[in-house]
């Protein structure tokens, strides 16, 4: 085969194979930011409800004292719901952040680490939350007859909801905090590669084209009528040169200002 042939058929074999490349890291790049927006939008979730479960408890606490502070039973009765709503928000928020809830975003299944901080070693956030909330809906179901006797069990709810089991729901929302930015971190950075090597490739298929122009206007450089052949071809290099410079410049800037900085 020929030499001009046989570079011809491998700049044709290298166009097709780019343009394949580029196909394929488009569809990539399309999973990893529908998967980082997935991520971003069920982490914040996990990060609000497990920060609510927090202002839940000193809720909670709030609630327990001001109930056995309170004398008149109209009032009793408000606050009681009030204790029991709260109760039941923060026990099903516990359960979405462990088996997941579609309705508040949350996706469930815990790392070992947050695992770890709710069913040990760390550790044993879900067994705490769970007898907490229990304690106040026995303050509850005893209050209906009267807050005679009760001070004690409301003072417990009240320092447990600005003590230990405050610190332990901080230690919680602090690791979904981690979670959700490693988890980004890594996505974000796997998308930008496949926009950078698709930008790389883009520079490559647009140097290819070009020479393929410059060869035919070189083969015609003589002849008697292509000089407006030779001008459109010139004006095609010119601007396939500027889009490769341009495209080279934006790979560079964007791995250095987004991909290195993570």
């Amino acid at each position: 085969m020929p030499p001009l042939k046989l570079a011809k058929n491998f700049h044709q074999m290298a166009i097709l194979g780019i343009l394949g490349f580029l196909g394929a890291i488009g569809y990539f790049s399309y999973i990893s930011l529908d998967r980082l927006i997935a991520v971003q939008e069920s982490s914040g979730a996990e990060i609000d409800v497990s920060g609510r479960q927090r202002m839940l408890t000193q809720r909670i606490g709030m609630l327990a004292d001001l109930l056995v502070e309170t004398q008149d039973r109209a009032a009793q009765r408000g606050i009681r719901l009030d204790l029991l709503e709260a109760t039941a928000l923060m026990a099903k928020s516990l359960d979405g952040l462990i088996e997941g809830d579609a309705a508040m975003g949350l996706p469930g299944n815990p790392s070992p680490a947050v695992r770890a901080l709710y069913f040990g070693p760390r550790r044993f956030i879900d067994r705490d939350v769970r007898a907490y909330l229990q304690r106040a809906r026995e303050l509850v179901d005893k209050t209906d007859g009267g807050v005679d006797g009760l001070h004690p069990l409301a003072v417990e709810l009240q320092e447990e909801a600005l003590g230990p089991l405050l610190k332990d729901l901080d230690i919680v929302v602090r690791l979904y905090k981690e979670k959700g930015t490693a988890s980004v971190a890594s996505l974000r950075l796997r998308t930008i590669t496949g926009t950078v090597i698709a930008l790389i490739l883009l520079t490559i298929l647009a140097l290819l084209l070009s020479r393929q122009l410059l060869e035919r206007a070189r083969a015609r450089a003589w002849e008697p009528d292509a000089l407006g052949d030779r001008r459109r071809i010139f004006i095609l290099v010119l601007i396939m040169t500027t889009v490769a410079v341009i495209i080279a410049g934006s790979s560079i800037w964007v791995l250095y200002r987004t991909a290195f900085e993570q």
